[in-house]
C-alpha cells in the first residue's frame, strides 16, 4: 500500500522511468508477501499496520507541507523525445568514447612493468 501511494502522489517518482518506479514497488510488494506468509502472522499484521499509518501520516504531511513546494529547481515534466540529430551525436559520442577508452586499454598493457 505505501508503495502504491507513494508511487501515486510523491512527485519525485514522476521523475524516474517506468521501471524505476514500479519495478521496486513489484519487488518490494512480493519480498514483503513472501516474508508475511512464512513468518508468524505477527509479522504480517505488523507490517500491514505500519503500512497504513505510513500512508496516513504522510498523507497528513503532504497537506500541511507541499512537497513540490521545498523541492527547488526540479522541472517536474518528463523530458522531450530526442530529435534524430541528437540521438546521431549521442551515439557518434559514445562511439569515440569507446574508441579511446581501447587505445588507453591497449596503450596502459602495453608499457613494460619494471619492479
Amino acid at each position: 500500500m505505501l508503495c502504491l501511494s507513494q508511487n501515486a502522489l510523491n512527485p519525485l517518482t514522476k521523475l524516474q522511468g517506468f521501471f524505476g518506479a514500479w519495478g521496486a514497488t513489484v519487488l518490494l510488494t512480493v519480498f514483503s508477501g513472501y516474508f508475511a506468509f512464512v513468518c508468524p502472522a505477527g509479522v504480517g499484521l505488523y507490517w500491514i499496520a505500519g503500512n497504513i499509518f505510513a500512508v496516513l501520516v504522510t498523507y497528513i504531511s503532504w497537506l500541511i507541507y507541499n512537497p513540490k513546494k521545498y523541492i527547488g529547481g526540479v522541472n517536474f515534466t518528463r523530458k522531450a523525445a530526442k530529435t534524430k540529430e541528437q540521438k546521431a551525436a549521442a551515439k557518434a559520442r559514445k562511439a569515440a568514447e569507446k574508441a579511446r577508452e581501447a587505445k588507453d586499454v591497449k596503450r596502459f598493457f602495453s608499457i613494460k612493468k619494471e619492479l
